[in-house]
């Protein structure tokens, strides 16, 4: 059988990670295995980056796929695995593969069906400010899209997935209205922002009011009035509303390129964080997703965030790809 080679990469852990991913496939020869002891002899630091990447594929293995018992993973290489035991590790690196390549293929195809339809969109990471005709203003927010449509009557934004902060112009003429797949938010003052995602959609007023309707299929139903201050959160599948007092400069940081959180759990980070980098970042320890984080981070360098995170909580961050990033103890 050929020899399978481990790719040429910089970093020590990453290789490391490799190692282990490859004597664990089920398809390594007697000369990976002693190529990998090798690589381990090197120095102190080479074998304590693959006990770490090694105890990380274990970490890994029991959140991802049910085991009845912990074993003791030997570290002697000579020892042969059961083929049961080999199923199982290549089944588990099937899975993940092929968790990753969906990751790599699907996340993009989602975005590209509201570019296609849009006048304006961002790509993940990125941020535009759009001065429209009548002189009102949209600040677009990260993996954002969205279609404009001046009419005589009124002035409707389509907004197709994403956030956006509207500052209109006033034309008592010509309503100014955002779209959902949803609801009709009718601006009836200045500034008000719209984060429409796949789960639901959020309407916050930052001065004077808006109006919030259904999307009905010929008329819409009046369901709310919002103030400045306030935030709905509009369920996009089942209806339910539910309006509360937000804090206007946390809310709006993005708007001046940053992140504010202050106690927030970890998990909660990570979910506004995933928004301004492609793929996805997994937390492999149920305990790691309740640590609290605080402080304020820039928008523009989300690595830098991790990085931050990192050292805050005495964590480790695992990049598998540039679409699938782990954090672990």
């Amino acid at each position: 059988m050929a020899k399978n080679t481990v790719p040429e990469i910089t970093s020590m852990s990453d290789q490391a990670i490799n190692w282990v991913i490859l004597l664990h496939s089920g398809q390594s020869t007697n000369d990976d295995s002693i190529n990998a002891l090798q690589w381990r002899s090197r120095s102190p630091a080479h074998e304590r980056a693959y006990v770490e990447a090694l105890v990380l594929w274990q970490e890994m293995g029991y959140v991802m796929m049910p085991q009845p018992e912990q074993t003791h993973e030997s570290l002697d290489f000579k020892e042969q695995k059961s083929p049961s035991q080999s199923k199982i590790k290549y089944g588990y690196l099937a899975s993940f593969a092929a968790a990753a390549m969906l990751l790599i293929l699907i996340l993009p195809i989602s975005r590209y069906a509201d570019q296609w339809q849009s006048d304006y969109y961002t790509q993940v990471g990125t941020q535009q400010s759009i001065t429209l005709a009548d002189g009102s203003i949209i600040q677009l927010n990260t993996d954002s899209a969205l279609s404009i449509q001046y009419e005589k009557n009124r002035r409707v934004i389509q907004l197709h997935r994403g956030q956006a902060l509207f500052t209109v112009a006033a034309d008592p003429q010509r309503p100014f209205e955002v779209i959902t797949e949803d609801i009709v938010i009718r601006a009836l003052g200045t500034i008000f922002e719209v984060w429409n995602n796949q789960d639901e959609t959020r309407v916050t007023v930052l001065e004077h009011a808006v109006q919030l309707s259904s999307l009905g299929k010929n008329t819409h139903t009046q369901i709310a009035r919002i103030e400045s201050g306030y935030q709905t959160q509009y369920n996009n599948t089942t209806g339910v509303m539910h309006t509360e007092a937000i804090d206007i400069i946390k809310n709006g940081a993005w708007q001046r390129g940053k992140l504010i959180f202050k106690n927030q759990p970890l998990a909660d980070v990570i979910v506004e964080l995933e928004r301004y980098l492609p793929g996805r970042i997994m937390i492999t320890d149920e305990k790691l997703r309740k640590l609290q984080v605080s402080g304020v981070f820039p928008v523009q360098q989300p690595d830098q965030i991790l990085a931050m995170i990192k050292q805050t909580l005495a964590i480790k961050v695992t990049h598998l790809s540039p679409y699938l990033t782990l954090l672990h103890k």
